[in-house]
């Protein structure tokens, strides 16, 4: 399903609604107005605040159809795993908030 692509980090939320702080990317060309498309390659790091204390993030679910570099790109209607300091999954990850001007499938 076509959807606007996730760009800022803070876009990304776990499943107690606290905002990401930074991704790693390794994107550094494609990008929009707000910053480089995200791909399914990417780190999502976390705070670690309130119970599951989420510190990672990795995305399960890119885009089909459009490619950064070779690699799937992540849009409104991807989810991710989220992971404890341990490396136990936590919660869901999903995109709160994606670049409405560019879309992709």
């Amino acid at each position: 399903m076509p959807g606007p692509v996730h760009t800022l980090a803070s876009g990304a939320v776990d499943s107690a609604s606290v905002p990401a702080v930074t991704k790693v990317s390794p994107n550094l060309r494609a990008q929009t107005a707000t910053g480089p498309i995200s791909t399914v390659a990417d780190v999502v790091t976390f705070p670690g605040a309130v119970p599951p204390f989420t510190v990672v993030g990795m995305w399960a679910t890119p885009n089909a159809r459009v490619l950064a570099a070779g690699v799937p790109t992540i849009s409104a209607g991807a989810t991710g795993v989220c992971f404890n300091v341990i490396g136990v999954p936590t919660s869901p990850m999903t995109v709160l908030v994606s670049d409405p001007r560019v879309t992709a499938q």
